[in-house]
């Protein structure tokens, strides 16, 4: 008699198997989500999408933002 391999778990049983922990984004990848935000608060949705070279760049904004920080702490 010819044994088969099965894929899927029988009905009942409990799959042993972990399963992957999720996968969280870079924290410089947050920072600039924010800073892109913070720019269409600052300016709105139409000035931003039209924009080649934002008036202020991420790291001027990322630079202002810890010095705001800092003297707040």
């Amino acid at each position: 008699m010819k044994t088969s391999t099965r894929t899927q778990p029988r009905i009942g049983e409990i799959s042993r198997r972990r399963r992957r922990k999720k996968k969280s984004p870079d924290p410089i990848t947050v920072l600039r989500i924010e800073w892109i935000e913070w720019l269409i608060e600052q300016y709105g949705v139409e000035a931003v999408s039209d924009w080649q070279d934002p008036p202020v760049t991420f790291a001027q904004w990322k630079l202002e933002r810890e010095l705001a920080a800092h003297e707040a702490a």
